[in-house]
């Protein structure tokens, strides 16, 4: 059956849309949505400062370190208009370059209107006077500042260079100060935002796993039998931390690129239009390349995640039952097998990373590509007198902050495939039909249990139970037998409603099981199985399973199944800490606290599922004692293969190939020399010979 649903899961996988999985997610931070403002603000002012920083360097050079005006040798119309526009630009014949927009001087350089030479501009004062009259250096004084040729420039000395553009050093300490500030509040909003980005995510992880396990809770027993635990496993641990390093890694930090992005271009093209266009053209071959990675990366990722849900299954059920691997020996095949299967997640890595190693270094190629046409044609315009050089400073701090988004999109795009591959088995889980709780009857049984023609299969295909009908009759103990497979066990499983039968009709107290509510109606019944599971925990805990039950009624409970004895022989009595499936205890000890377990709860049904079989002759001996107490006032179905053990029982059962073929009390099934009368005789027969 799990080869089966395997195929079927498998079929299903793809066909969810990524959309759906983005918005199915996104509900479970819905309650969180005022956090995820303030992360956003906070990455809006982080991107705000990292554009700024390189924009503060580039005004730092422009305007301190490089010649910052030129002389304007034609006078016009056009150049008239440019003055009442930009007045802070012109003063006299003299131009200061940073007031004019980067696509003027261009067109100002092309058509001739500044002459080749460029300017210092200083804010003319004594001492700039006297130091310039002493070096006897040319200059030219025009609405109170000083223009010095470039070259000329030059020629000062260090001092008197030093005192001269004294204003360019202290604004150049201010530019300074002013990128630091920057610098230290782009660390405080980074520092914030990643501490509340990694707050959000954990609250909608947390409400994400728990949603999960109630809805695992919720699953009919029909879903366990066809999902490996290690599966089921995956999804709450492996695959919710895949979603949360979407949300910590990729979600907010994609707006934060979005913006960074646009922010980029948006400086870039006021800076120099021409130099922004060039580099535009490589968004399309960018463009190109995601697509491509984006088609192979979806497939491998969805493998990897299937081979590691795979191995984990694997995993989880060779260490369940390492005693058996260990009596038989069979640890060099479950090392074989491990092997196979380890392998193929390495395969699949490996092809994962065949898309990712082909992806990042190309988009770094394309990197280099771009900052090279940037070097070459930024360095024209430098020389061409279009261009500044903090500019192309500038410029190449952007283009590297362009790329740098994209260069890490392979990383963010192996974490959201990966995401949506686990997403996607999440939602798969999230939208499983829970157990059907039809019914909504809440009341105290008597114990009356009748089957009317029952028909049961767990494929539709082929029929355990095939028209079972009998009465149980309230407070009377009724036994189930038959050889293996012949539909005991899937009998109480219909009375426990952990299956529903396809045909037929199942009462308690005269009505339909499906009109009672399930949970109450479990509430009243109680189940002893063949195997016992132990909680870690102590001993109260394993017996009370949580609810509100206290000492005296537990104690009581032990009293009544003869549990009493071995548990006070514990450190801590009914206080003693039991280890993982109680592995301190011995089989016949694990039996006897499950039935505590079961008498603890008063319940009006009480079902024994071939509970004595794993017993020893003296535990038996203990629970044939206990049995009167157990039965008592209640209705019991005891399923046992010990037919010794249910001489006593009102009614006997005989259950062959899903059909009932025998009823009586063993007295008149044993007159009858049919089916149970040649089990019990084998038997017996056996047990003379043990006894030999």
């Amino acid at each position: 059956m799990r080869r089966h649903y395997d195929v079927l899961e498998e079929k299903r996988i793809g066909k969810v849309k990524d959309s759906d999985i983005f918005k199915k997610l996104l509900e479970f931070s819905k309650p969180y949505t005022k956090i995820f403002v303030l992360t956003v603000f906070l990455l809006l002012g982080t991107t705000f400062f990292e554009l700024g920083m390189p924009y503060i360097m580039k005004s730092a050079i422009d305007r301190t370190l490089m010649p910052t005006a030129r002389k304007l040798i034609k006078n016009d119309d056009f150049t008239v208009k440019l003055r009442k526009k930009y007045k802070k630009a012109f003063y006299g014949d003299y131009v200061l370059l940073y007031h004019l927009p980067g696509p003027l001087k261009k067109d100002l350089e092309v058509k001739k209107y500044f002459s080749k030479a460029t300017f210092f501009a200083l804010k003319e004062n004594k001492t700039v006077d006297s130091i310039l009259i002493s070096s006897n250096l040319p200059y030219e004084k025009q609405n109170h500042h000083i223009f010095i040729r470039q070259d000329i420039m030059y020629r000062l000395s260090p001092g008197n260079l030093r005192i001269l553009r004294s204003e360019h050093y202290n604004l150049l300490v201010k530019y300074s100060f002013l990128f630091l500030l920057f610098l230290f509040l782009n660390f405080i909003f980074t520092f914030l935002q990643v501490y509340f980005l990694q707050y959000f995510g954990q609250l909608v992880m947390y409400d994400l796993r728990m949603a999960i396990y109630r809805k695992i809770m919720k699953l009919p027993i029909s879903y366990f039998d066809k999902n490996p635990t290690g599966r089921i496993v995956t999804r709450a641990t492996n695959d919710v931390n895949a979603i949360n390093e979407m949300f910590s890694s990729v979600l907010v930090y994609a707006i934060k690129d979005f913006f960074l992005l646009v922010g980029i271009l948006m400086v870039m093209f006021k800076l120099s239009p021409s130099l922004s266009w060039k580099i535009i053209l490589f968004v399309p071959f960018i463009i190109g390349l995601s697509l491509i990675f984006q088609k192979y990366a979806r497939k491998a990722y969805r493998n990897v995640r299937r081979k590691l849900s795979k191995l984990n299954a694997f995993t989880q059920e060779s260490i369940s039952s390492i005693e058996v691997v260990h009596v038989f020996y069979a640890m060099k095949k479950m090392i074989k097998r491990y092997r196979e299967i380890n392998h193929e997640l390495y395969r699949a890595n490996i092809e994962q990373m065949y898309v990712y190693a082909f992806f990042r270094p190309l988009m770094e190629m394309l990197r280099v590509v771009a900052v090279a046409a940037l070097v070459y044609f930024g360095g024209k315009g430098i020389v061409a007198n279009y261009i500044t050089f903090g500019t192309l400073v500038a410029f190449l701090s952007y283009i590297d902050m362009f790329f740098s988004p994209i260069r890490d999109l392979a990383e963010k795009y192996n974490i959201l495939q990966s995401s949506f591959a686990a997403g996607e088995r999440i939602i798969l889980l999230l939208e499983e039909d829970e157990e059907e709780r039809d019914g909504n009857k809440e009341k105290n049984i008597k114990g009356d249990i009748e089957f009317e023609h029952v028909w049961f299969s767990y494929d539709n295909e082929r029929w355990i139970l095939k028209d079972v009908s009998f009465k149980v009759h309230k407070g009377k103990t009724v036994a189930i037998v038959g050889p293996t497979g012949a539909g005991k066990t899937s009998t109480i499983s219909l009375l426990a409603r952990f299956y529903d039968n396809q045909k037929g009709i199942i009462k308690i107290d005269d009505e339909n099981i499906r009109e009672y509510d399930i949970h109450s109606l479990r509430k009243q019944m109680a189940f002893v199985f063949q195997d016992v599971f132990i909680f870690k925990g102590d001993v109260k805990k394993n017996i009370a399973l949580w609810d509100d039950i206290d000492d005296e009624s537990i104690e009581e409970a032990l009293r009544l199944t003869y549990s009493k004895e071995f548990i006070d022989r514990l450190p801590n009595g009914i206080h003693t800490e039991l280890g993982e499936r109680g592995i301190t205890l011995s089989m016949g000890q694990r039996q006897l606290i499950s039935f505590a377990r079961a008498i603890v709860r008063k319940p009006k049904i009480l079902v024994l599922d071939e509970a004595t079989s794993n017993i020893d002759t003296y535990t038996e001996h203990l629970i044939e004692k206990a049995l009167s107490n157990l039965i008592k006032d209640r209705t019991s179905i005891v399923i046992a293969h010990r037919l010794s053990t249910i001489k006593n029982a009102d009614k006997i059962m005989v259950i062959l190939d899903g059909k009932l073929v025998e009823e009586g009390s063993h007295r008149e099934l044993m007159k009858k020399d049919g089916v149970y009368a040649k089990l019990y005789k084998i038997q017996f027969e056996l047990s003379g010979k043990t006894e030999a």
